[in-house]
């Protein structure tokens, strides 16, 4: 199975998130124990992270024999998905096409430059390797900072007022 780049690639990045994971406890756990310096503070944490796991064991087994699998790893992706914040939303058909007008008028009322440079450091992210992709990002962060509607935005801030954006 390691003999599959694809397979090799999925199994490293699982161990390495896994690692990620664990350390990430270990350094909440000390700093924890830092600002309490109480055990019986960070065992209450370890005992928040086990007893979900524990009761939720047996209800996960039921789910994976009653119910079709890929329906089980596509409910799992959005869920990882909204945790990430990749999904902030989810509307009834009926009304996606209003909301996706209202997210465009909001998109819209945004500096122009912005917003078209925001789309193509999205669309760059496709054809470029990471590297690449971060350069144009800086890039376009520096020059924004030099667009007469960062100054509005900053001066309209200060006066509580909307912002007269201009494209320049």
């Amino acid at each position: 199975m390691l003999g599959h780049p694809s397979f090799a690639l999925l199994l490293c990045s699982r161990v390495l998130a896994n690692m990620g994971f664990h350390m990430l406890g270990v350094a909440v756990g000390w700093q924890l124990y830092a600002l309490t310096g109480s055990a019986l503070d960070l065992g209450l944490v370890g005992l928040a992270q086990f007893v979900p796991m524990v009761l939720l064991t047996l209800i996960v087994g039921q789910v994976a024999d009653r119910y079709d699998r890929r329906l089980i790893a596509a409910v799992c992706q959005f869920t990882e998905a909204a945790a990430a914040g990749l999904v902030t939303r989810v509307v009834p058909d009926e009304v996606t096409l209003s909301e996706a007008r209202r997210l465009a008028q909001q998109i819209a009322e945004k500096p122009p430059m912005a917003v078209r440079l925001a789309k193509e450091s999205i669309l760059k992210a496709f054809d470029t390797t990471l590297e690449v992709g971060l350069d144009f990002e800086r890039k376009a962060f520096y020059l924004l900072f030099a667009t007469e509607d960062k100054a509005e935005g900053i001066q309209a801030f200060l006066a509580k007022r909307p912002p007269t954006f201009k494209g320049r």
